[in-house]
């Protein structure tokens, strides 16, 4: 890209920064998003405002990049030096531990002490990074945007804008034994039945387990049916459209209870570390987890296999699809170099041979699509089961509502799972009390 639409595109999104941009991040593992505290940048000091004249913006000086989402300084360090013999630009790595890069950026970018970029995970915060208005706004006008996976995009979009470049994606997938289970059968009724009869309860054998009180790894079915927590659009998420106990979300719900009290496919009470001790004993055909448990199941000597939850036949033959987590790169509307910042985001995630490099170091499904087709990750069955997952994927809504959404969500999944209840009344209390909830927080 030229550096001069570059520079002409940055400038026009800086100006108006301050009414209309921000990014999404989630610092850590923090995915509960929270009303904003700091000083929006539109009441900073003239002295730090994003929008800054052109000589500020456009320079030679180091690009600033801040690090976190439990990221190293050497997961950048010898592409931050590649860039410099490249362009002339240095660039300076810094990791924060102390605040929320939100927060931080907060209070160090009116003052002209903040970064260029932030890397962190999208999703979570995002709402409160926008309504702050502390990351630029990412056009297409500015990069190619159509080279990125759609649900790494969507970590980084907020009513309709995109806030930040995604870079590797991290979501559930149905991991395997294959000495019990040779391949995922082409439809989830075919997997079901072939689950069922690896089946034997008294001897603690089993098909298929999963963690049926956490609407986190039940909800993959949930989304195939229809059903949804809050109805998004174009526009955004609208916290008034409750989609938790709509016909598509009970189906889902009588569907899973089925499994549990008539079908005898899931015990009761599974929870998430007895699966996976249950795995790690040869003892369960497959299970819902994610890329963060492999290393463990390797260790156990678990022969293991990865692939997307298959197509939902009564359901459209939808694939199901996961919440998905992503980590990538924001432009912060304070940047004193923010041209320099957008071409590093591009040498970072764009470059296919750079973007390689931190899928080699994270072992993250890649956000760029390119990679998908590269033989080390198409050939390593493991990582394409999760990068296949990844396409079909979305990210939880990242508005502040969702806050007050799981409470609400795990009582209904764990009382119509283990104790029993009707799905119909329970998610239709989990409705009146997220209803509630969401009052109160306006009043």
């Amino acid at each position: 890209m030229k550096m001069r639409k570059i520079l002409a595109v940055v400038l026009a999104v800086l100006l108006i920064a301050a009414i209309t941009s921000g990014c999404v991040t989630r610092d850590n593992d923090d995915e509960s998003p929270s009303t904003p505290q700091s000083p929006s940048p539109s009441g900073a000091a003239s002295s730090g405002s994003p929008s800054e004249s052109p000589e500020k913006v456009m320079n030679t000086d180091p690009v600033k990049v801040w690090i976190g989402a439990g990221a190293k300084i050497e997961d950048f360090t010898a592409l931050a030096t590649s860039y410099k013999a490249e362009t002339g630009i240095d660039v300076e790595i810094l990791e924060f531990t102390d605040l929320s890069a939100t927060d931080k950026l907060a209070l160090d970018g009116p003052a002209g002490n903040g970064g260029d970029i932030y890397y962190q995970g999208g999703g979570g915060s995002l709402g409160k990074a926008v309504e702050q208005g502390l990351f630029a706004e990412i056009t297409p006008e500015m990069t190619d945007l159509s080279v990125y996976v759609q649900a790494g995009l969507d970590n980084y979009t907020y009513k309709g804008k995109i806030y930040g470049i995604p870079t590797g994606l991290e979501v559930p997938a149905l991991i395997y034994n294959k000495a019990l289970i040779s391949e995922i059968p082409a439809t989830w009724d075919e997997f079901i039945d072939v689950a069922k009869a690896l089946n034997d309860f008294p001897n603690k054998k089993y098909g298929f387990l999963m963690d049926g009180g956490n609407p986190f790894f039940t909800n993959f079915l949930t989304d195939a049916y229809g059903g949804y927590v809050f109805k998004n659009s174009d526009a955004g998420y609208d916290v008034n459209d409750i989609g938790i106990n709509n016909e598509g979300a009970k189906k889902a719900f009588s569907l899973f209870t089925g499994y549990v009290t008539k079908d005898n496919i899931i015990p009761k009470n599974m929870e998430f570390a007895l699966m996976q001790q249950n795995f790690k004993d040869g003892l369960a055909g497959a299970i819902i987890d994610g890329p963060w448990s492999i290393s463990q199941y390797k260790e156990a000597g678990i022969d293991i296999g990865v692939a997307a939850v298959p197509p939902v036949k009564d359901a459209g033959n939808s694939a199901p699809r996961m919440y998905s987590g992503a980590y990538g790169y924001c432009l912060s509307a304070y940047a004193s170099n923010p041209v320099g910042g957008m071409q590093f985001i591009e040498y970072l995630a764009a470059n296919p041979d750079n973007a390689m490099v931190y899928y080699n170091r994270t072992q993250r499904a890649p956000a760029l699509k390119s990679l998908l087709e590269r033989d080390e990750i198409k050939n390593d069955p493991i990582q394409n089961g999760f990068a296949q997952q990844a396409v079909n994927s979305y990210p939880q809504p990242n508005v502040p509502q969702m806050d007050v959404t799981w409470g609400p969500l795990m009582e209904a999944a764990q009382a119509v799972f283990n104790d029993g209840y009707d799905p119909s009344e329970a998610l239709d209390a989990a409705a009146a009390k997220l209803k509630d909830s969401i009052a109160v927080m306006g009043q």
